[in-house]
């Protein structure tokens, strides 16, 4: 493999593994590591020296990162990227009446996205939620893994313009459908208004979307975070 191949392959690898902010936040920062940074936290006092390497983070979603010489500078330079992309976000309260046998999800589009590229395609969700554990409320990342929802397009015959760049209207033409009963692989929507803590306040519990997968069970949840 060309040093050009292995480039793309950990950039392609990178993606793969970062379907929302918060994930590619975190895929950074343990590369960050790796590469000998060490990271600061905002809630502390920061003793900066020279020829050292930096990060930090802010929201779970977003991270800075710096080198300090070991010299006097007169200037700088900075490069920054994206760690977000189009997608659709699942509300809170987000299950609808059941249709057919199959589960709605109210969702939100969020980014510039070309809406019609996301119908009648598998799709997953990834986030993160605040769960309990030993040492309390603890965020945890998840990522479903495993396509169970799809947006289906309306066929030609009831909808004659859809050919013709018909507008999509978000709130009934662009809800994720799931089928009734998972196989228990994801835990859709967790009822009841129980609470939980977290360093910047508290929350109350409407919607979860996890998934077995990540190790978090229902009554483990405290309430779910946007991604």
């Amino acid at each position: 493999m060309s040093e050009k191949e292995r480039i793309n392959r950990k950039l392609i690898d990178f993606i793969k593994n970062s379907p929302t902010a918060c994930h590619a936040a975190q895929n950074a920062a343990l590369r960050l590591e790796d590469e000998g940074y060490t990271e600061l936290f905002e809630g502390d006092r920061w003793e900066i020296r020279g020829g050292n390497k930096y990060f930090v983070r802010r929201g779970f979603s977003s991270l800075i990162a710096f080198k300090v010489p070991e010299d006097e500078f007169s200037s700088f330079m900075i490069s920054a990227s994206h760690s977000d992309s189009p997608a659709f976000k699942i509300k809170e309260n987000a299950e609808l009446p059941e249709r057919g046998g199959a589960v709605r999800l109210s969702a939100e589009r969020y980014g510039g996205m070309l809406a019609q590229t996301w119908m009648d395609r598998p799709l997953s969700a990834a986030g993160r939620a605040v769960v309990r554990s030993a040492e309390g409320a603890e965020v945890r990342l998840f990522d479903l893994g495993i396509n169970q929802a799809i947006i289906p397009s309306v066929a030609v015959h009831l909808n004659r313009g859809s050919g013709d760049g018909a507008k999509l209207d978000a709130a009934t033409d662009l809800l994720p459908i799931l089928p009734h009963g998972g196989g228990g692989s994801l835990i859709c929507v967790c009822r009841g208004s129980s609470r939980g803590s977290r360093r910047g306040g508290r929350a109350r519990l409407r919607c979860v979307f996890v998934c077995d997968g990540g190790g978090v069970s229902v009554e483990r949840v405290y309430f779910r975070t946007p991604p």
